[in-house]
């Protein structure tokens, strides 16, 4: 299914493909179930009313540098982006920023993670809370960033303690509000020529894989069990 502009109403559930490119928006006031695979292209925005819901299982691709907008309307409150354990949201192509957002006062767009954010083109650009970005803590989730990509969080802080599943795949693989990271209890992944140094000493009692020609530095690792590498010890640098 092809849709090129107009309303999104009610409650849908998507379990095939859902298309959309709209030239200027297209503005939805729904609750909406993606199962399947939710496709955006072209330039315009998808605008989401501040009563509305977005519960996505399946994968949405953004194939654009659109944003996700709560409008500047007389509608009040929070609007919730939902991606849960199955979803994926994944930018895969557009080199600039889709930001998720609002306009006007006494609303926000609020994203919660418990699946999979993947970042291969561009930039994804959290201006409103992330649920999972709490204080110094990650606490849940999945964030893949490679190569020449970025994820951004406006609002958020630097991140020191990670119980979530991050990786930074290649070169100028960017999360700027993880490279606080301090204390590992999740899952980190730094590979694909991808380097990554912490501001001081670094404690794991999760999961940390280095991959093949890409180093992780630290003034000291502390209490690494347990430690996985693809790559030798020698990829390891204390300084």
């Amino acid at each position: 299914f092809r849709m090129m502009g107009g309303q999104l109403l009610g409650t849908i559930i998507n379990d095939g493909t859902f298309e959309f490119a709209p030239a200027n928006g297209l503005f939805a006031r729904a609750g909406i179930t993606n199962n399947g695979s939710w496709i955006h292209f072209g330039a315009g925005d998808f605008v989401l009313n501040a009563n509305s819901r977005f519960v996505n299982n399946g994968l949405y691709d953004l194939q654009t540098d659109a944003d996700f907008v709560v409008p500047g309307d007389a509608s009040g409150g929070t609007m919730f982006f939902v991606n849960r354990p199955t979803g994926v949201l994944r930018k895969s192509d557009g080199l600039g920023a889709s930001r998720f957002r609002h306009d006007g006062s006494f609303k926000e767009l609020r994203f919660d993670n418990t699946g999979t954010v993947e970042v291969a083109a561009g930039s994804i650009e959290f201006v409103d809370p992330v649920v999972q970005f709490s204080g110094n803590t990650l606490t849940a989730g999945e964030w893949i960033v490679r190569p020449f990509a970025t994820i951004a969080a406006t609002s958020a802080s630097n991140m020191s303690i990670n119980k979530g599943r991050v990786t930074l795949d290649g070169p100028n693989s960017t999360f700027a509000k993880f490279n606080a990271l301090a204390n590992n209890q999740g899952t980190f992944t730094v590979a694909g020529c991808r380097d990554f140094t912490t501001s001081g000493n670094l404690t794991n009692s999760g999961l940390i894989d280095v991959g093949p020609n890409s180093v992780l530095t630290a003034s000291c690792v502390l209490a690494v069990t347990p430690l996985d590498s693809r790559a030798a010890l020698a990829a390891w640098n204390t300084a």
